[in-house]
């Protein structure tokens, strides 16, 4: 049996990057001197078990070691966000910062969901439904003084204009 084209390649690995970016085909194929076709059967046939490969391969965090809890809202989203940290990383040594921001943006998701679970995110709320912008230690006392700019000098001797009483018809 023949083995694929792409998988054979120098740069395979950026050619794996590349096509798992979505990038156009034409793009890829311009760039690595590849032609379409070999392009499309090794994204069909090939890709996907190389990603599945390495997902499995990847090394565990101290995170997942510890076992949170998968059956609760909480532990679903620190299995979730101990993953993502890891996909991070490993787009960032592969220089793919497209991969690396999309998975900052679902961290900070995760570490929201967790946020709100804990309590963390979720102060003492006003019975109106305003949030304060800031928290002051308790027995902390804020004086504010707001004073008017002067008035311009030739608005200050202006008498009131006298207005003409109403003359009903």
């Amino acid at each position: 049996m023949m083995k694929c084209t792409i998988c054979n390649h120098q740069e395979k690995e950026k050619i794996n990057i590349e096509l798992i970016n979505e990038t156009p085909m034409r793009d890829i194929e311009r760039l690595f001197k590849v032609s379409k076709s070999s392009l499309s059967r090794h994204k069909q046939w090939c890709l996907s078990a190389i990603v599945t490969a390495a997902l499995q391969s990847a090394p565990k965090n101290s995170e997942e070691e510890e076992g949170p809890e998968p059956e609760t809202v909480r532990g679903k989203a620190e299995e979730m966000c101990g993953k993502g940290r890891l996909a991070i990383l490993q787009a960032l040594r592969r220089k793919d910062y497209k991969t690396a921001f999309a998975g900052m943006r679902e961290h900070r998701g995760y570490m929201e969901v967790i946020g709100k679970v804990t309590g963390e995110l979720n102060p003492a709320a006003d019975p109106t439904g305003r949030q304060p912008m800031f928290m002051l230690p308790a027995g902390t006392t804020v004086s504010v003084t707001v004073s008017a700019p002067p008035a311009p000098a030739e608005l200050r001797n202006v008498t009131p204009l006298e207005l003409p009483e109403n003359t009903e018809n």
